[in-house]
């Protein structure tokens, strides 16, 4: 499954981050399906076009750096796909960035 990932970190509260984070996302249109406070993971879904949809996994961990990650299937994933995950986790850390500073 191709995916894009990146961290970056924040002087910020982990409370606030956690909820940030989701917010971030569900501002550029994914769905949460999970979101666990406890150990700092989110899981959420972006669908585009009629089939397909990217995954992302985020986890805040409480010194304050957030990791994301975006993957696609393989099988639904054409060859104007290749760059959509980068824009997608860019996207969401400048939708964080707003949220947060």
């Amino acid at each position: 499954m191709p995916s894009s990932k990146a961290e970056k970190t924040y002087q910020k509260d982990y409370s606030i981050l956690f909820n940030a984070a989701q917010q971030a996302l569900l501002e550029i249109g994914a769905e949460i399906e999970s979101a666990a406070e406890m150990n700092g993971e989110i899981k959420a879904v972006k669908k585009f076009q009629l089939i397909k949809k990217a995954k992302f996994t985020i986890n805040v961990n409480r010194s304050g750096t957030v990791s994301a990650e975006s993957s696609m299937s393989a099988l639904t994933m054409g060859a104007i796909d290749i760059g959509r995950n980068a824009k997608f986790i860019e996207t969401f850390f400048n939708t964080l960035d707003k949220r947060v500073m």
